[in-house]
């Protein structure tokens, strides 16, 4: 028999938890659970929110392009669940590569490494923000007179 089931959520500080409660005795007793459940998650665990999507890293300088530069950003966002009592450290390491015309808003440029107390749990792209496109030969005929006129 299934007797008494049900499935609550519920949201504190950014932490979304779910508990599930299955064949209890009493509606009161189901009731109970999944409140007692709930509050448990959250006395003991927390949400460390690493990085948000669309989050500006930097300024790349973009080679053989009519701007200078483009911007680059998180893909996602990433967040870390960890026990209230564990004594993390959270850190980030970017490993970008040198960008070259065309480029489009999207395109890859790299990575974010997350790292928790010494050991890489998580990557996350980081992408363009805008275009670059390509300079043309009159573009580049023009810069190089100014530059000589200036």
């Amino acid at each position: 028999k299934a007797k008494f089931c049900i499935s609550a959520t519920a949201k504190r500080n950014n932490m979304h938890l779910i508990s599930v409660i299955m064949a209890s005795e009493t509606s009161k007793e189901r009731q109970a659970d999944a409140s007692n459940l709930l509050n448990y998650g959250f006395s003991t665990y927390e949400v460390d929110n690493v990085i948000s999507k669309n989050k500006e890293i930097c300024k790349l300088p973009v080679e053989k392009s009519t701007i200078d530069s483009v911007t680059i950003v998180s893909e996602n966002d990433y967040s870390y669940l960890h026990k209230k009592s564990e004594d993390i450290k959270i850190e980030t390491t970017q490993n970008i590569k040198k960008i070259k015309a065309p480029v489009k808003k999207g395109d890859k440029a790299g990575t974010l490494s997350v790292i928790v107390n010494g050991e890489e749990k998580h990557k996350i792209n980081l992408i363009c923000a805008n275009d670059a496109p390509k300079a043309g030969y009159s573009f580049v005929f023009k810069h190089l007179l100014n530059s000589f006129v200036c």
